[in-house]
């Protein structure tokens, strides 16, 4: 497991690790020359309202159970503050965990970036992003849950979900999207939503093969909900 941040580290190190930065600086922390004691699970929050962006990357590899949250109990997110902010999560193994805001409702970020990849049995991946010229790519593989929420203009967003029952959420409010959601396995279940004008789909990716963007979904769906609409012309 490999944690990265460009900000200050001003929490204790401590089982699990709980992360909040303000200022600016790189900090490495790679369990492989300085162990984290506990399970694999991380708390975060970095704020760069007044810096130039964040950069998150998580690598947590044969553990169950991971999580990357806001919390010990893995319902609140990890959240990164202000623009320009960086989050690439890899969780490989049973009951992985991501939930990840990007921006919020008071003060939306721009030029947000988020990838994230989930494998195991029953991993959760939940992404949002909260402002403009945002982009987020979550792939989620086994038994699993995946969302991916974005508002504000100019963003692209794709999700991948493969499984057996597996749930696959995209929804987008604004303008000059960019959208692509790919769900493949059995009794699966598939929301997609798009509310705005200037839309396009994007190139997916299932198991490391491009397909077409918008909306793939390959199953004998248990239920498949589509909802596209325009904003008013003004």
């Amino acid at each position: 497991m490999k944690f990265l941040v460009r900000l200050a580290l001003m929490s204790a190190i401590a089982a699990p690790a709980a992360f909040a930065q303000s200022s600016s600086q790189d900090i490495v922390i790679d369990p492989s020359t300085t162990p984290l004691p506990g399970s694999n699970q991380i708390f975060v929050l970095q704020d760069s309202t007044s810096g130039s962006g964040n950069t998150l990357f998580v690598d947590q590899s044969g553990a169950r159970n991971s999580l990357v949250t806001g919390n010990s109990s893995g319902t609140a997110p990890a959240t990164q503050f202000g623009s320009n902010n960086s989050a690439e999560v890899s969780i490989v193994g049973d009951g992985g965990r991501l939930i990840l805001n990007q921006g919020t409702a008071a003060a939306p970020g721009t030029g947000n970036q988020a990838f994230a990849t989930l494998s195991g049995s029953n991993p959760l991946g939940t992404i949002q992003q909260l402002g403009t010229d945002n982009i987020a790519n979550l792939t989620i593989d086994g038994l699993a849950t995946g969302e991916l929420f974005q508002d504000g203009e100019g963003n692209d967003g794709a999700l991948t979900v493969t499984g057996n029952n597996a749930f696959g959420r995209l929804e987008q409010i604004g303008s000059n999207l960019e959208q692509a959601l790919t769900v493949t396995g059995n009794n699966t279940e598939v929301t997609f939503t798009l509310t705005g004008n200037a839309l396009a789909p994007v190139t997916a990716n299932n198991s490391g093969t491009a397909t077409q963007g918008g909306v793939q979904v390959i199953t004998n769906a248990n239920s498949v909900t589509i909802s596209q609409s325009a904003f008013p012309s003004r």
